[in-house]
């Protein structure tokens, strides 16, 4: 059965109170790898570009308005409800049945790093675009659009990092004391990865990765990349309540772990990523698109476009 956009809005106005983030078909057909015969000299001459750079607040972490760390108000709902139930319709009538091209038809320059974790890096801006439209978790790119078009980072290394990339096999280090140095940080995460465990959470320490709402805190790992999960099945969130990082957890700060999907009623992704540094926990078991900093002006300015009602 087919819904028409007026039927797609009603039933988004009806889902959205609940505030559980599980859907927008958004996409678009993908048109293929650039045919530009050097694709790294155009990147530096963008990474070069003081225009592409997003600046940061005085914080240094978020690129849009400051916010709280509390639940976002009336306003906040009625507007990124107004934004869902817009997608929702707009990519119900031009997008429902475009093709999703896979993660492995999307390489087109491979490197093997020294992680061992297999990267397939991206000609251009636009590319990553296509990319993130076509095969990005549509739940997570609902929730960005939702938020104005705030993004999650990571961090990594440099040399891996030069240009925008398709990264599967990534390792799930958290339980590794190299990680952070630490073998209490490894216990700690261990002892949550069997709490979650027990709580039945789909993501976990052992099967995930942190990000943060912190460009500038994910640059202390590296080069701060925005992080676009692959697919639609097993690519999952999770965050503490009161937001902050995983570790170190400060003193009295809550140990109430919410998974988004599954604690409904509770805050929701897109109040997270308009979050000063709120680290999240994800799963993308496909693996993940990475879009350096650099490169985010254009990026934003892409998927604004792709996305336009």
């Amino acid at each position: 059965m087919t819904l028409t956009p007026i039927a797609a809005a009603l039933v988004c106005l009806f889902i959205l109170p609940y505030h559980c983030s599980s859907f927008v078909g958004i996409g678009e057909t993908w048109r293929g790898p650039s045919s530009t015969a050097s694709f790294v000299s155009s990147l530096e001459a963008s990474r070069d570009d003081a225009s592409v750079m997003v600046p940061y607040s005085s914080e240094g972490c978020v690129p849009v308005p400051h916010y709280d760390g509390a639940v976002s108000g009336r306003y906040e709902f009625i507007r990124s409800s107004i934004i869902g139930c817009a997608a929702f319709a707009a990519g119900g009538l031009f997008l429902r049945n475009q093709p999703v091209a896979s993660a492995a038809s999307l390489s087109t320059s491979s490197s093997p790093p020294s992680s061992g974790v297999n990267i397939a890096y991206l000609p251009s801006v636009s590319e990553a675009v296509d990319a993130i439209v076509n095969t990005c978790n549509k739940r997570y790119l609902y929730n960005v659009v939702s938020s104005n078009y705030n993004f999650l980072y990571h961090g990594l290394d440099p040399s891996e990092a030069k240009a925008p990339s398709i990264r599967t096999s990534q390792p799930c280090d958290l339980l590794n004391p190299e990680t952070y140095g630490s073998e209490e940080a490894a216990s700690y995460f261990a002892d949550l990865d069997k709490r979650m465990t027990k709580e039945k959470s789909p993501v976990l320490p052992s099967n995930g990765h942190l990000a943060t709402t912190c460009p500038k805190a994910a640059s202390e790992w590296g080069v701060a990349v925005s992080i676009w999960p692959i697919g639609e099945e097993e690519v999952h969130f999770a965050w503490f309540a009161d937001g902050g990082l995983f570790w170190p957890r400060n003193d009295g700060a809550s140990q109430e772990v919410i998974v988004d999907g599954r604690d409904c009623g509770e805050i929701a992704l897109d109040d997270v990523l308009v979050g000063d540094n709120w680290e999240v926990l994800f799963r993308a078991d496909q693996g993940f698109i990475a879009v350096p900093l650099g490169f985010e002006g254009r990026l934003r300015e892409g998927l604004r476009e792709s996305f336009a009602i």
